[in-house]
């Protein structure tokens, strides 16, 4: 068995995110101006190969402005309507919905999913951290 899995470290002060990823395809930081910026994989998933150790990435993290956002794929496909732009579209929508509350853009993304496509629960999971 393996899984894909990400764990970062936000530094305020310094205004970066270290993180470490395992093969998760799904992590951005959606900057303020829009942009997204993808924190690519720095190791395979976890159990795939054994590695006693795991790479790092650090990203520029401006925290009144820019938003994490980490989502599983069966999120993005449900947005996909059979196309390979599910991706795209959920950080379009998160990005439309920035201003609001995260627990409100969360709602409206699974909502939005839920009508295009029924969702198995062990895959619809999606996180937005913002900062201060």
């Amino acid at each position: 068995m393996y899984m894909s899995i990400w764990y970062g470290v936000i530094d305020a002060d310094a205004q970066t995110i270290t993180y470490a990823n395992a093969g998760h395809p799904h992590a951005f930081v959606l900057r303020g101006d829009g942009s997204r910026e993808r924190m690519h994989a720095t190791n395979p998933p976890l159990g795939l190969l054994p590695l006693s150790e795991y790479g790092e990435g650090v990203v520029a993290w401006a925290p009144k402005s820019d938003l994490v956002v980490l989502f599983t794929d069966g999120l993005s496909d449900a947005l996909a309507d059979g196309k390979a732009i599910g991706e795209s579209e959920l950080l379009d929508r998160v990005r439309a919905l920035r201003d609001q509350p995260s627990d409100a853009i969360l709602a409206r993304v699974f909502s939005d999913a839920s009508e295009a496509h029924e969702l198995p629960p062990d895959d619809r999971t999606a996180l937005i951290i913002r900062g201060n």
